[in-house]
């Protein structure tokens, strides 16, 4: 992979959550991108603008889900690296179970607070630097 471009890539179709990760990720010092489905973060990442040291990813969007993104880049040998944080209001021990089998790094459930939105990405990039 290219050398990362931005340290978080928030891919969520909820405008609002967005607008919300987005300020308090900024906030907090990270560069951040925004894609609202996973066919357009994948786009992102492929053409080069986003690559993100971590992506924060919903499961239920349109147009290429939170399984199909985190499947897609942990099968990809210059992607697989990149930090996945699954983010979203499913929270049953099955979707866990999943994502963790997936290779999903942590697993956030919304509605979030702040402090745990910054101090799940700040761990998961901590183990990422360089």
């Amino acid at each position: 992979m290219d050398t990362p471009n931005c340290d978080v890539l928030v891919v969520d179709d909820e405008i609002d959550t967005l607008f919300l990760a987005r300020k308090i990720l900024e906030k907090n010092n990270y560069t951040v991108k925004t894609a609202t489905n996973g066919m357009e973060a994948l786009g992102m990442i492929r053409k080069g603008t986003a690559l993100p040291r971590l992506i924060l990813l919903d499961l239920m969007m349109p147009k290429g889900d939170g399984w199909y993104v985190l499947e897609t880049l942990k099968k990809n040998e210059e992607l697989k690296s990149i930090k996945v944080i699954i983010f979203t209001v499913k929270s049953f021990t099955k979707d866990i179970d999943k994502a963790k089998a997936l290779g999903a790094d942590n697993y956030l459930t919304k509605p979030f607070r702040a402090e745990k939105l910054v101090e799940f990405v700040r761990e998961r990039l901590k183990e990422n630097s360089p």
